[in-house]
């Protein structure tokens, strides 16, 4: 008895996977991509007329007042496309941002989702210092985030289950402060598993893990600054006394905890035992390393630390 051939698997319509991309975006997403595509209208107007302009000057015409610029009616044409351009993208964005406080009062509660942090994280650090440059919304502001939300000193929220030894998680490029987590599929009729950096952390050695999300293309100096401030803010406004504090940075992370640690020691001035530093730089594929935590300490990885090998003293 010959068995029936399989049915290839339905693919979801059109309609459906619009709607699952569209769920992922909020209002300040639409208004950064319409930026982007106004700037890169644009920049393919301006490549136009540089190539347009080359061809022009192997025939000897010369060109307009500025270097790929062409000039005559032609160069009127491109000023007109430029200009129409401009005019559009303005008054588009324009029309956003009065509509944003609107829609961010009905996504109020709407969290971001992870597909959508990995594509801005991605797109930032690609393109993080041109989205600060044309003040794009898509541009990631630096954060420290305590389970999964900002930590805002002005709000004077409640943290739960804080200690005094403070472990600060800093992700690398193109990454986000929710890649410490890592979830390992079912195989083989095993359970998934599910492996966080800072929960580990906490679990094994008492630490309360705060995590940072930073735009990571900007400069790593730039990222330092911002992150000694950050730190400053935490020591002074933590609940708890800080006993210790430990800086964890994978690939460009362990860069910017290193721009980060001497202006922020610098700026508090501290002297004596409270205000040592050691600095602890991890090479890749360590497997052992026994040492005791001291009052701040910054460790540089590029990949995530494994956690076994650490132990308190």
């Amino acid at each position: 008895m010959t068995s029936s051939p399989k049915k290839p698997p339905r693919k979801s319509p059109p309609a459906a996977v619009a709607g699952n991309a569209l769920r992922h975006l909020r209002s300040s997403d639409i208004r950064g991509i319409a930026k982007l595509a106004t700037e890169s209208t644009t920049g393919i107007h301006r490549l136009t007329e540089g190539v347009h302009q080359a061809v022009l000057g192997t025939l000897g015409m010369p060109r307009g007042q500025a270097p790929g610029q062409t000039r005559g009616i032609t160069g009127l044409v491109y000023k007109s496309i430029h200009g129409m351009t401009a005019l559009v993208a303005k008054s588009i964005d324009s029309a956003l941002h009065a509509l944003q406080p609107l829609f961010e009062l009905v996504e109020q509660e709407k969290p971001g989702t992870p597909e959508r942090e990995a594509v801005l994280a991605i797109l930032n650090g690609v393109m993080g210092d041109r989205l600060v440059a044309t003040r794009n919304p898509l541009a990631t502001p630096m954060s420290l985030r305590y389970r999964g939300e900002a930590l805002d000193w002005r709000a004077r929220k409640l943290l739960p289950q804080v200690t005094g030894k403070v472990v600060v998680l800093i992700h690398g490029l193109c990454m986000n402060d929710l890649q410490w987590r890592v979830v390992k599929p079912a195989v083989d009729g095993q359970p998934a598993q599910v492996g966080d950096l800072g929960e580990t952390l906490a679990t094994e050695l008492g630490y309360t893990p705060v995590y940072v999300r930073y735009n990571t293309g900007l400069h790593t100096s730039q990222n330092g600054r911002e992150l000694a401030g950050l730190l400053e803010q935490l020591v002074e406004h933590w609940p708890v006394p800080v006993e210790a504090l430990t800086l964890v940075g994978c690939s460009m992370g362990g860069l910017v905890a290193r721009s980060a640690l001497p202006l922020w020691t610098r700026r508090r001035a501290c002297a004596g035992p409270g205000g040592s530093v050691t600095s602890c730089s991890w090479p890749r594929h360590t497997t052992a390393r026994r040492w005791s935590v001291p009052a701040i300490c910054w460790m540089s990885c590029s990949a995530p630390i494994p956690i076994r090998p650490l132990t308190a003293s």
